[in-house]
């Protein structure tokens, strides 16, 4: 949220970028997420964070497609990344930019197998804020 909130001062798009993995990684539900927001902020805003949030949550994962290894699910991501909505692709870069330090700090084997898909998301997520592009393109070993 604080890198996104260097380059937006957009409400929805600060908040989701805290929330983006609520859905994905706890059992709160979007109904759940949805009646929080309301409690806490304008129901247009909440109701376009959780737009972001939906927008942001991995479709593709393991557990709903066992069948599919990382490689193809990742490439399914992808091309379902690229339909959405420029202010959530900005969400995702700040995502990337965290991730990518950690992961190198963390995790040294898995870093170049999550940089090189960080890079190729780059490559084609390019309708979100440029220049925390550029700097998300940069974080990952990219240009």
């Amino acid at each position: 949220m604080e890198t996104c909130r260097q380059y937006t001062h957009n409400t929805a798009v600060c908040a989701a970028a805290l929330l983006h993995d609520v859905l994905e990684d706890t059992p709160v539900t979007e109904r759940d997420l949805l009646g929080f927001l309301h409690a806490v902020m304008p129901r247009d805003i909440a109701e376009e964070t959780l737009g972001y949030v939906v927008e942001l949550t991995d479709v593709y994962t393991k557990r709903g497609y066992p069948q599919y290894n990382r490689r193809t699910r990742k490439g399914m991501e992808l091309k379902r990344l690229t339909r959405i909505s420029p202010n959530a692709q900005t969400i995702k870069y700040a995502d990337i930019i965290d991730n990518a330090s950690e992961i190198v700090m963390h995790d040294p084997d898995f870093s170049e197998v999550l940089l090189g898909e960080y890079r190729q998301l780059l490559e084609h997520l390019v309708r979100g804020n440029s220049k925390l592009h550029a700097r998300a393109i940069k974080a990952v070993g990219g240009g």
